[in-house]
């Protein structure tokens, strides 16, 4: 089972992800003797426990990665990463890469059951060689330098999706995402909501320390019952009031005049109101 109760705003995971794993990561044109190995001590590295917070951007600042002890001074631009059999069973349904110092997601061979995949706290500049992980559910890329959504079509299982604290400028390549719960794009650099009208099963979206200077363009998120906007440029709200589950708005810290009369725009009959 995947750790991390979801589906509770205050629950915590009750699973932790051991990560006594010995990986053997290596490129194919390498011959034997230069592989590039790593090995991860038996400490435990917990994930998020609090997914639905308001506060999900903060969710990250206490959490210790793992150890990592770089055995061969050679690092592949492709690195193919291996799990021995018995690892494999121990941890069968997961996988944590957190803190390696990686500047690309590494082909996960023979790993197509997965469906926790952890890569927070590393250098990644783009998403790629995960398309085959197609019973993933969940997949946390916070704290990279991802500038791009892609790589992403092939997962249609995907419920959680943490891409918090990159330098994502556009909201995109999410069309075939249908069944995303859970949405983090806190601490990018995102100006317009758009894109995520598909996306009608969304609960979480969190959107705090962007770029935005309007809300609007958020008809089709049926399921939505938290929305986070704190910490943008927000002058004016719009469409919300079309969001019929909608539990929580959070918008402090925004450009809102607390005297000005029209900076929430409702709609009504789905017929959209200029400001």
């Amino acid at each position: 089972m995947i750790p991390g109760k979801y589906r509770s705003v205050s629950g915590r995971a009750t699973n932790n992800v051991n990560c006594g794993l010995h990986l053997v990561i290596q490129t194919s044109s390498l011959p034997e003797k230069n592989k590039v190995e790593f090995r991860l001590n038996k400490e435990t590295s917990s994930f998020p426990g609090r997914l639905l917070q308001h506060d999900l951007e903060r969710n990250y600042s206490s959490r210790q990665g793992d150890h990592i002890n770089l055995v061969s001074s050679s690092m592949p631009s492709f690195p193919i990463l291996h799990r021995s059999s018995e690892e494999k069973i121990l941890y069968s349904d997961r996988l944590t890469l957190e803190r390696q110092k990686l500047t690309v997601c590494p082909i996960i061979d023979g790993e197509e059951h997965l469906r926790l995949l952890n890569f927070q706290h590393n250098f990644i500049t783009r998403i790629q060689n995960i398309s085959n992980l197609q019973r993933l559910i969940f997949l946390d890329l916070y704290d990279n330098q991802i500038e791009e959504i892609s790589g992403l079509s092939t997962l249609r299982s995907l419920r959680v999706l943490l891409l918090g604290k990159n330098r994502i400028k556009k909201i995109s390549n999410l069309e075939n995402l249908k069944n995303l719960d859970v949405l983090d794009l806190h601490g990018n650099q995102i100006a317009e909501i758009e894109n995520v009208n598909h996306l009608c099963d969304l609960r979480v979206l969190n959107l705090a320390r962007n770029l935005l200077s309007h809300v609007d363009n958020l008809n089709g998120l049926d399921s939505l019952t938290e929305l986070n906007l704190r910490h943008n440029q927000i002058t004016f709200v719009r469409d919300v009031d079309n969001l019929p589950c909608l539990q929580r708005l959070f918008l402090s810290f925004n450009n809102i005049s607390k005297s000005g009369s029209n900076w929430f725009c409702p709609v009504s009959d789905k017929t959209r109101t200029k400001v």
